[in-house]
């Protein structure tokens, strides 16, 4: 089973580029991308989600609320934050709000496999033996170099 993900981030561009991003994998089926906190929230009310990611900076929303939001109201939900500040300090507040798992941007295929592997093993999946393949991902050097600059 693919892990149905919703994606939040205050910038369309983004939010595109991640779609992609996080589309090339074959785990991960991408079911939305909003843009504030109240959007997510709404999302989450109708929708069965497995991930969401975050970003901490949502133009006046702030993604650490976000998450603390999902943890108490969706605990089953994994939350992975992502962002320009990739320092211990927004590390340990987003563990401190519920987040699962911690993406400095920007954000490579790799990253992307990270998580999922980290969230697989979380749900006890043996990845051993998981459909998937790696080989299957394209090539997508150029969103890891706009996600970059954002």
């Amino acid at each position: 089973m693919r892990i149905r993900t919703l994606l939040v981030d205050d910038s369309p561009e983004t939010l595109e580029a991640l779609a992609l991003l996080y589309g090339s994998n074959p785990e991960i089926e991408v079911v939305g991308t909003v843009q504030t906190t109240s959007e997510a929230l709404t999302f989450l009310e109708s929708t069965s989600i497995d991930l969401v990611s975050v970003d901490i900076h949502l133009g006046a929303d702030n993604g650490f609320h976000l998450c603390s939001e999902i943890h108490q109201s969706y605990p089953d939900v994994f939350v992975a934050m992502c962002s320009l500040e990739d320092d211990d300090s927004y590390r340990l507040v987003a563990q401190q709000t519920g987040a699962q798992y911690y993406m400095g941007k920007p954000i490579t295929l790799g990253d992307i496999w990270n998580l999922v592997n980290h969230l697989r093993r979380r749900q006890g999946v043996d990845l051993e033996h998981s459909d998937s393949r790696k080989d299957d991902v394209r090539d997508l050097d150029w969103v890891v170099r706009f996600l970059g600059t954002r």
